[in-house]
């Protein structure tokens, strides 16, 4: 049964006729844990629209929904944060410890009410307590956009997990809520209405849908992505390519395999003591008057004095109460231990922890509580 989400009815939707044989050699779209989120750096943007600072009766007249970045770092598919989808009529962001420190390759799409086109691309490199700034961009005002749908053909497709059945507990496992189908040409993508689908559904066919929906002849480049549940794309495939001319009257695409490669992560939950004494009364950052942290992570798994992986700049970093450390910061079977201090408004380094005990499983997520001692 194909289940759709979307806005082709305003609801999820339902057809149940079999799909057909697949005839052409499977993708594999490999989905990850990666996430450019962290506490490192900050981000900031701003965007035009024709020329004029964004308002809403401007953006809907233009039919532009929102500006979203995506992100990527050369090993794992891109993303799409959910913290970098903005309003058309917001005309910009200021996002204060958003990232972590790294290198990334960006790719800015505006989405419209008939599609998705792609705005400007580059490389963001960000260091701690640094702020990524991109360059403001302006996005054009009503324009043709490309649209696939037409009279000419219908399509259908199906995906597994791990090359097995996408059931609920599948997809649950695999931290994938639903899958889209993008459709390109040209460099412009199509998105809607309805190209989401339910990941549990396991398929779709335009075909069962009332009414139908076809589409023109033409080549085109489509290519999957797995969505998590706030519809955050955590995976990508290539781009395969779709020639259909007369009088071919269906196409099935290529099964999309969703193969899931988790990556290990590390979050440290911190909290900053108010008291001098045996005592231990934790509170947040301002709490406790903590303006500024220092810490270095360093792998111990060959033993003292082992090797930093991991530390702040020499000015530190804004106090926070989260810090995650990702592949390749932390990996798999192997022990680190941290060292943390934290400063007063005026310097004063009054708060410190160490914890050598930080141990990170393969292809799992670790947590850590720590509560820094106030020592004088």
């Amino acid at each position: 049964m194909t289940m759709m989400r979307g806005s082709l009815s305003g609801s999820r939707m339902t057809a149940g006729l079999a799909l057909a044989a697949m005839a052409l050699a499977g993708c594999v779209v490999e989905v990850s844990v990666w996430t450019p989120i962290g506490t490192d750096a900050s981000a900031s943007g701003s965007w035009t629209l024709n020329g004029a600072v964004p308002t809403p009766g401007a953006c809907d007249a233009a039919g532009v929904n929102s500006v979203e970045f995506q992100f990527a770092n050369g090993l794992d598919s891109p993303v799409i944060p959910a913290q970098f989808v903005f309003s058309c009529e917001s005309g910009g962001f200021d996002l204060a410890n958003v990232l972590q420190a790294g290198t990334y390759n960006t790719q800015i799409f505006i989405r419209r009410n008939t599609g998705t086109v792609s705005g400007p691309s580059g490389m963001v490199t960000v260091g701690f307590g640094e702020t990524a700034v991109f360059p403001p961009f302006d996005i054009p005002g009503a324009t043709p956009v490309f649209n696939p749908k037409g009279d000419d053909f219908t399509m259908d497709g199906m995906w597994t997990i791990n090359g097995g059945a996408a059931t609920a507990a599948a997809c649950t496992a695999a931290g994938i809520d639903a899958v889209q189908l993008v459709i390109q040409q040209a460099g412009e993508m199509y998105t809607e209405p309805g190209f989401i689908f339910d990941c549990a559904g396991g398929n779709f066919d335009t075909r069962t849908l009332a009414p139908p929906i076809r589409f023109t002849f033409g080549s085109y480049m489509t290519f999957w992505r797995a969505l998590d549940a706030s519809d955050t794309n955590i995976g990508m495939s290539s781009p395969l390519a779709l020639i259909v001319n007369a009088p071919i009257t269906h196409s099935t695409l290529a099964t999309a395999d969703f193969v899931v490669a988790p990556r290990e992560s590390m979050t440290i939950n911190l909290t900053y003591d108010t008291v001098v004494g045996p005592t231990m009364s934790d509170t947040d950052c301002a709490g406790a008057g903590v303006s500024t942290i220092f810490y270095t992570l360093t792998d111990i798994t060959g033993g003292l004095p082992g090797t930093v992986v991991a530390e702040t700049p020499a000015a530190g970093i804004p106090c926070v109460g989260q810090i995650v450390f990702n592949n390749p910061f932390v990996m798999g079977g192997r022990t680190y231990s941290i060292y943390i201090e934290g400063a007063n408004a005026a310097g004063q380094k009054n708060w410190n922890a160490m914890d050598a005990t930080l141990d990170v499983a393969v292809g799992t997520p670790e947590f850590y509580n720590i509560a820094l001692t106030k020592v004088m």
